[in-house]
């Protein structure tokens, strides 16, 4: 799992931006002049993966067809609107 920060003059040098440091070495995931942006970036990604796992929670009672799908032929998702509802619910803080 990546560890974004914020961090100047990277490579001994004047370049600013976002780097992992879940890396060793930290690896640059991108370059901004201010730190301003670099927060947005930071904030875009974090919401951003708030929405992936939400997706995933609900595509859960959704049928795929997918390949995937014949190897977990056992496993069945039901749930109702409430369910999918309450879900959102949960992920935005509401319950």
């Amino acid at each position: 799992m990546e560890k974004l920060i914020f961090a100047k003059q990277i490579n001994d040098s004047q370049l600013t931006g976002i780097v992992d440091v879940s890396t060793n070495p930290p690896t640059i995931f991108c370059l901004c002049e201010e730190e301003s942006i670099a927060n947005e970036i930071l904030k875009s990604i974090v919401k951003a993966e708030k929405w992936d796992k939400l997706n995933d929670e609900i595509g859960k009672y959704y049928e795929n067809d997918t390949e995937d799908d014949e190897e977990n032929e056992d496993e069945e998702f039901e749930g109702s609107l409430l369910d999918i509802g309450e879900t959102a619910a949960i992920a935005f803080g509401y319950l």
